[in-house]
């Protein structure tokens, strides 16, 4: 059986998210890096991400095994007023092609899609990363090229029109 969790701020869940931000994968379709992290580098940005409290990770309960993790970090993002989710999403290298990304994808669009208020949901794909807009696609997201990347987007929440993208 599968559940998805918050993360905690604990040991097990920084070694884990350190092990899964250096996966080799995961830093080629990285825009914010190009190499490992340290681990005092991640302790940092691990403490100030989990007080947000937009950071889950998937599991699998029988028997207990972690299968990835989904993040949304709410920035301003031109276009998209006041803000947007922009969306982080990692499958372990072990389980990958079993449509996990799939159903954590889902799993936080009907999440947003119980909240009053409109907002956007925003995946930036590198280039290239044709799984990943496969993964979008898929789940309904909109694609749109964009000079240096791909941008998937998807409105969650009420349809009250409140939060409108400018195209």
């Amino acid at each position: 059986m599968l559940r998805i969790r918050a993360v905690r701020d604990d040991a097990e869940d920084l070694a884990r998210t350190l092990a899964w931000a250096n996966d080799p994968d995961v830093i080629t379709h990285s825009f914010s890096r190009t190499g490992e992290l340290t681990g005092d580098e991640h302790a940092k940005w691990f403490k100030e991400r989990v007080k947000l409290g937009s950071w889950w990770i998937l599991e699998e309960t029988e028997p207990m095994a972690p299968l990835g993790q989904i993040r949304v970090d709410w920035e301003p993002i031109p276009g998209f007023e006041p803000e947007a989710g922009v969306i982080s999403l990692m499958v372990d290298q072990q389980h990958r092609g079993r449509g996990l990304g799939r159903y954590m994808l889902r799993s936080l669009s009907d999440h947003f899609d119980s909240r009053e208020d409109a907002r956007y949901l925003v995946g930036l794909i590198k280039l290239g990363n044709s799984r990943s807009v496969r993964l979008f696609d898929g789940c309904g997201y909109a694609i749109v090229a964009s000079p240096g990347l791909i941008i998937a987007v998807k409105q969650v929440g009420g349809k009250s029109g409140r939060h409108q993208a400018k195209a």
